[in-house]
C-alpha cells in the first residue's frame, strides 16, 4: 500500500523555497487559502518545481493545477508516498491525527481484515473497532518500534530500547531524556540493545536541560564577584 511519510528534514524556512521540494511530493494545506480557494486540511501534489522564480505547480483532486511561491503561503505540511507491505495481524500506528474518526495521533492498532479496494478493519489499542479506506487517510506506518519521542504518554508492558553508538547526530539525541522517555513506558520489563556497553552510561548520563536566564551565576574574576545585584538598581544589572 502506498502510505505518506512526513519529510521532518524540511524546516519552516526551508519550505518557503521551491528547490527544496521535489515532484511527486504531497501538500496539505494546514490553514487552506482563500486566494487561491484551497481548503483548511486540503492534500495537492507537486507535479512542476522552478528554482529560478522560486514556484510550485501543484494539482488539486479535482484536476485544477495551481502556481505559486511557497513564501506567500504558509502552514503547509509536506509528505513523500513510500510503500508498505501489511498483513492482517499487524501492528500499525497513525503518523497524523485522523480528526473525522478522533483518532490521535501515534494512536496504535491492530489489522484485523483488509479489503482488495484498500479497505482496512482494525482495533485501536483502547479496543475499539473501526474500518476505512486509505485513500481517506494515507498517515499509517508499521507500528512494531517509534521513536522515543513519540512514546511520550504511552505505557507498554515490555520495551526494547535501540542505543546506537556515537554517530551522526547522536550527540543531540541520545542523552539524559531519551533514556527517562524510554525506560519509564515499560510497566514490567525494558531491555536495552547497544554496540558499545562501555560508554552507554556516560551516553544516558548527558544533561540537555537549558539554563534559564535566572540561574546564570554571577560573572566571577580573580576569585571576587564581579556583580552584586543588590547595588545596582534592576534596570542597570548586568550579568557577565
Amino acid at each position: 500500500m502506498s502510505v505518506l511519510t512526513n519529510r521532518h528534514e524540511l524546516t519552516g524556512a526551508d519550505r518557503q523555497w521551491a528547490v527544496k521540494y521535489e515532484v511527486g511530493n504531497v501538500i496539505r494545506y494546514t490553514r487552506g487559502s482563500a486566494r487561491f480557494r484551497l481548503k483548511a486540511e486540503e492534500y495537492a501534489y507537486v507535479t512542476q518545481i522552478n528554482v529560478h522564480e522560486n514556484t510550485l505547480t501543484v494539482q488539486r483532486k479535482n484536476g485544477q493545477e495551481i502556481t505559486y511561491d511557497p513564501r506567500r503561503l504558509q502552514g503547509v505540511n509536506v509528505y513523500k508516498r513510500e510503500e508498505r507491505q501489511f498483513a492482517v495481524g499487524d501492528r500499525i500506528q497513525f503518523t497524523a491525527p485522523f480528526k473525522r474518526q478522533c483518532i490521535p495521533n501515534r494512536a496504535l492498532a491492530h489489522i484485523d481484515e483488509i479489503g482488495p479496494d484498500g479497505t482496512i478493519q482494525f482495533r485501536l489499542d483502547t479496543g475499539k473497532s473501526m474500518r476505512f479506506n486509505l485513500r481517506e487517510h494515507a498517515h499509517l506506518d508499521y507500528g512494531y518500534a517509534m521513536t522515543s519521542y513519540t512514546s511520550q504518554g504511552q505505557t507498554v508492558d515490555r520495551v526494547i530500547i535501540h542505543v546506537p553508538a556515537e554517530g551522526r547526530d547522536t550527540k543531540q539525541l541520545i542523552n539524559q531524556r531519551f533514556g527517562y522517555v524510554a525506560l519509564s513506558r515499560a510497566r514490567h520489563d525494558a531491555q536495552i540493545y547497544t554496540n558499545d556497553a562501555s560508554t552507554l552510561a556516560e551516553r544516558l548520563s548527558r544533561e540537555v536541560s537549558k539554563t534559564a536566564a535566572i540561574e546564570i551565576e554571577p560573572f566571577r574574576q580573580s576569585g571576587h564577584v564581579a556583580l552584586h545585584q543588590s547595588q545596582k538598581p534592576a534596570q542597570e544589572q548586568t550579568i557577565g
